[in-house]
């Protein structure tokens, strides 16, 4: 069984074909590395949200890993202050959205294929009188994240296997650090269905040149 990560699927858009190579020959790139300022500051807004500190404590340690972690050039001092000053707003436009938090991430299974599994995890997820919330934060704009074939899948994955409930009780939220601000967007029934054909066509591809690769 081959094993795709939801991660990978623009990637394997773009040319599935140099994909399965590079996978039948475990060339692909690694995951990991170095975990930088905006992963760590990360961390600290999750702790907030399943309640582990407060906002305050969470500001005291961001300074203590930044101080430990990144040498104290101009550039690296700005850097941190700029999502010191993030917390706040952060917190406040969360508070808008009126949710409780549930979970930080659903693991992911899609058979889409009957040789590839699709794996991976969801953003993370709250839950209010309107339905479940899906929250990923980035620190720049991504201009086309709603074109990302991973989100519907996600989406009918979470609906159909792990809440049981309508796609259209699913919406996904991306804060942006750059811009202090939310955007939404739930995939349609029709979305999903159009998606889904594109991923288990993509995947036949990588599925017959993977096969051919490793004859």
């Amino acid at each position: 069984m081959i094993k795709v990560k939801c991660s990978q699927l623009e990637g394997l858009r773009k040319n599935p074909l140099e994909f399965a190579r590079l996978l039948a020959n475990n060339n692909l790139p690694k995951g990991g590395g170095v975990r930088g300022y905006f992963q760590r500051w990360q961390d600290e807004v999750r702790a907030v949200l399943r309640n582990e500190k407060s906002v305050r404590e969470a500001k005291t340690d961001f300074a203590k890993v930044c101080a430990e972690k990144f040498s104290p050039t101009i550039e690296n001092r700005k850097h941190e202050e700029k999502l010191q000053k993030a917390f706040d707003v952060f917190f406040k436009e969360y508070k808008s959205l009126n949710v409780k938090f549930q979970s930080t991430k659903k693991n992911i299974s899609e058979h889409l294929h009957s040789n590839v599994l699709l794996t991976g995890s969801s953003p993370w997820i709250t839950n209010g009188d309107d339905g479940y919330k899906l929250i990923f934060l980035t620190e720049s704009k991504i201009e086309d994240w709603v074109d990302f074939l991973k989100y519907p899948i996600i989406q009918k994955h979470l609906a159909e296997t792990c809440f049981q409930c309508n796609t259209k009780d699913i919406t996904f939220y991306c804060y942006c650090v750059e811009n202090n601000s939310f955007e939404s967007y739930s995939y349609s029934d029709k979305e999903i269905k159009e998606t889904v054909v594109e991923v288990k066509y993509l995947l036949s591809i990588v599925s017959n040149e993977y096969e051919k690769v490793k004859r």
